[in-house]
């Protein structure tokens, strides 16, 4: 306490008498100032804080004092007063292990809710081994080549930039060889499907029941350039498609009309 007075009185905060610092037993001491105002019963509390390295908390007051302006009181934090007793394993746990039915197993396992991370994870790992990586699936491709080719389909892959694939369906052979595939074709274009910029072109030609596919054409962006060696990818590969016609793809890879004999016969 001493050395708390010393310290007020050398930074000159507060000014205590040394004749008014009166000792009741060891422990307890008073001191008289010049505290009028209750925000200075906050400065000086907030300075012996700091000074002592201790954190002190109020615990009561009196209400409405007649001889005095306020009277309150406080304690060290350490004080068990409106302290609750409490264990630092304040949790209890009941646990029964023996289940009706068998555990670790495939068949009891199967039941187990999934989180949407491992369902995540799951569907990256299958779509990379049915497709391929994302960012190269022509690999994947390369590898089902031979059995889409077992089942009649023709997949043709162009690896230089722009790169290419042409895919070809029974269906789409047949639809090749109709007359009206030589009358008018429709091309239609997705926007980008990936990161690879991926554009799937689909040549339809028309039918009794609509439109149908003479052949479907992955490649890469929508580029002039794209476009063309798309078409040239299925005019060397394919050159009977449009209804065993040759005009539609004059070798340049761009699509051209078809003008029959027998209509400009007839429209002259």
């Amino acid at each position: 306490m001493d050395e708390f007075i010393k310290f007020l009185k050398n930074n000159n905060i507060i000014a205590i008498l040394s004749n008014e610092v009166s000792n009741i037993n060891e422990k307890t001491s008073i001191l008289r100032a010049n505290i009028n105002k209750v925000n200075k019963v906050d400065n000086f509390i907030m300075l012996y804080q700091e000074f002592s390295k201790t954190l002190w908390i109020r615990v009561g007051q009196l209400d409405n004092p007649s001889r005095v302006m306020f009277h309150k009181y406080w304690v060290c934090h350490y004080s068990k007063v409106n302290k609750v007793k409490y264990s630092l394993l304040c949790a209890k746990i009941s646990m029964n292990e023996c289940h009706n039915h068998s555990v670790n197993t495939n068949g009891s396992m199967k039941f187990l809710r999934i989180t949407p991370e491992n369902c995540g994870i799951f569907t990256q790992k299958m779509a990379k081994k049915n497709f391929g990586c994302v960012n190269n699936p022509l690999e994947k491709l390369k590898e089902k080549t031979q059995s889409h080719t077992e089942k009649g389909i023709s997949i043709i892959i162009h690896e230089e930039k722009p790169w290419a694939v042409l895919v070809v369906t029974p269906l789409m052979k047949r639809v090749q060889h109709l007359s009206s595939s030589k009358e008018l074709i429709f091309c239609d274009s997705t926007s980008s499907c990936d990161t690879m910029e991926t554009t799937l072109t689909t040549v339809l030609a028309v039918s009794n029941t609509g439109a149908v596919p003479i052949a479907m054409i992955m490649h890469e962006g929508q580029s002039s350039d794209s476009y063309t060696n798309a078409f040239r990818l299925l005019e060397k590969h394919y050159p009977l498609c449009f209804g065993c016609n040759e005009s539609l793809l004059n070798g340049t890879g761009r699509l051209t009309s078809i003008r029959r004999s027998k209509e400009r016969e007839g429209i002259k």
